[in-house]
């Protein structure tokens, strides 16, 4: 059971098993985004939506901000006595809001990301990093995977 043989399909199978889970993990316990919240008013209403992920602003006024994610734009009402600070249309920002069953968010704070573009390239080129440092030092032979010499 725990020899050496077919080690490395072992390792395709597990490494599989260990992706498939952690995807569905991942699905299983998602957070409701702003969409859920408009399919079902009466079961959210009152509560807090974290309007965060890939959200950049559309435009802005004294009584309402829209900013877009990827399932399309949504609309932040202003309380009145609010102080939104200056965001360009474009800035990525992270905002919370409370909904109200009637189908309104009413922003409660608003934040600024302005260094989300370089937190995704810095991501990416560290990925980028670890594949090459295992593309240049692992090598495949008739004994399996080995670290070169």
């Amino acid at each position: 059971m725990f020899s050496d043989r077919l080690r490395v399909l072992k390792m395709i199978v597990i490494a599989g098993l260990i992706v498939v889970l952690g995807w569905w993990a991942h699905r299983s316990v998602r957070d409701p985004v702003w969409v859920d919240y408009l399919a079902r008013p009466e079961k959210y209403h009152g509560r807090t939506v974290t309007v965060a992920r890939e959200a950049r602003i559309v435009s802005v006024d004294s009584t309402r901000l829209v900013v877009t994610q990827p399932e399309g734009n949504i609309e932040l009402l202003v309380p009145p006595g609010f102080e939104l600070p200056s965001l360009p249309p474009g800035r990525d920002v992270s905002a919370l809001a409370v909904f109200d069953r009637d189908g309104f968010f009413t922003l409660e704070a608003i934040s600024a990301s302005p260094f989300r573009k370089w937190k995704i390239v810095v991501s990416l080129l560290t990925a980028l990093a670890v594949v090459l440092f295992l593309f240049f030092s692992i090598r495949v032979g008739k004994g399996g995977l080995a670290l070169k010499e």
